[in-house]
């Protein structure tokens, strides 16, 4: 079925086929002539059984290239035409294009879906230093709608992208070793499903929640960095294309762990609160002050002056005084660093013992209270013998320890 929507092309990374969506669309039909084009409904069942909008659809692609990369510019397809190309027959045949993997305008993924009651995609055999990445975009072509069934990639049920996906509509990317075994989750801080354009851009409550590993680091992307990690070196430009390799369908062992979710990276949040309390033990006051760094604060937040052992604070943090904007994101609560402020006392330091803290959030988009309790029990004995403000204590807050907040 032709599809007349300049909307189909928001997501390619060729920005012109949305100018001239009508001439693409008209050589797209033109060149298939055969079977009609049928392009993704607006509207789909996802793998968890909900009616959703398209751009919620968790889609999957393998690749060879890192996160630096893709997460930087998007999925540019093997053929770029400049603006106002003839756009010739051969980069636009999808049945070559699937069959022959010839070089073309599409840019290929695969569907998440149940199947048996399992969560399955498609993949490759030779998962070796590759990337799985998640997409969720409106628009795209239906290929076992518009090609049939009848060839050796039907049961990816793909969904070709004409002009690539740009990176805003990428969110995660899971890394494998050498060996096939996962090794990082990637999450893309530049994920806007709102790119999607009016009509077409779902809410964050309509999305499914990252898969994340109990076990597995996840490393949120804020841009290149050359010297993060020993992978970065690795040949990122392999003409190597996965979704064209022998492969079939695998269940998604990792959707089963016990792991808590993985924030959406584009989440707004709208408040913290930290809850700090000193140990009762004997002697674990202290005559000086203390005080608390979060992430990329701007200033230091006050927790005690001259504490006495036991003594408990529940801080609001008031985000416009320390961050200088009302609204954070998670990317700004990566640590937690404690301070000493010595007053002058006879003894060379006044040490204290913390119990632990325990740090809540409140999400704009998706309206979650969660909680990250993974420093609760810190039982550590602190101090300095300097007679300046000093940081004593600094742990960084892992992501994967944010959890609903069930009190709430």
């Amino acid at each position: 079925m032709s599809n007349t929507n300049a909307g189909l092309f928001l997501t390619a990374v060729l920005a012109w086929f949305t100018r001239d969506f009508e001439r693409v669309i008209n050589r797209l039909d033109t060149v298939n002539n055969a079977r009609a084009i049928e392009w993704r409904t607006d509207t789909v069942t996802d793998f968890r059984g909900h009616p959703v909008p398209a751009a919620a659809e968790r889609l999957i692609r393998w690749d060879t290239r890192h996160p630096d990369q893709v997460f930087q510019h998007g999925f540019v397809p093997q053929y770029t035409p400049p603006e106002g190309d003839a756009l010739r027959d051969q980069y636009l045949n999808l049945e070559t294009y699937v069959g022959q993997n010839t070089p073309s305008i599409f840019v290929s993924t695969a569907r998440y879906y149940n199947q048996d009651g399992r969560n399955q995609r498609w993949t490759p055999r030779n998962i070796a230093n590759r990337f799985e990445y998640e997409i969720f975009a409106y628009g795209g072509i239906d290929i076992n709608l518009s090609l049939g069934h009848d060839h050796q990639y039907s049961n990816q049920r793909e969904i070709a992208f004409p002009g690539g996906i740009r990176p805003e509509f990428i969110r995660t990317a899971r890394e494998y070793d050498g060996d096939g075994r996962i090794i990082r989750i990637w999450v893309n801080g530049g994920f806007d499903p709102s790119a999607n354009g009016a009509g077409h851009s779902p809410d964050l409550r309509q999305f499914p929640d990252p898969v994340c590993g109990s076990r597995i680091p996840v490393v949120y992307w804020t841009g290149p960095n050359s010297n993060r990690h020993d992978e970065l070196r690795r040949d990122t430009m392999s003409a190597v294309e996965p979704m064209r390799e022998d492969g079939g369908l695998q269940t998604d062992d990792l959707f089963n762990e016990q792991c808590p979710a993985i924030l959406q990276p584009n989440e707004h949040i709208d408040s913290v609160r930290l809850d700090v309390q000193l140990s009762d033990d004997l002697s674990s006051g202290t005559d000086d002050d203390i005080f608390a760094k979060i992430g990329t604060g701007e200033k230091l937040i006050t927790l005690f002056k001259a504490p006495s052992r036991g003594e408990s604070k529940n801080i609001e943090v008031n985000l416009q005084e320390i961050y200088g904007k009302s609204r954070i994101r998670i990317t700004d609560l990566k640590s937690l660093t404690i301070f000493q402020a010595p007053v002058p006392h006879p003894i060379a330091s006044d040490d204290f013992k913390i119990k632990g803290f325990t740090l809540y959030i409140h999400t704009v988009q998706s309206g979650r209270s969660l909680v990250n309790s993974q420093y609760s029990s810190l039982e550590k004995w602190l101090g300095t013998k300097k007679s300046e403000l000093t940081p004593v204590w600094s742990g960084k807050l892992d992501i994967r320890e944010w959890v609903d907040n069930r009190n709430v």
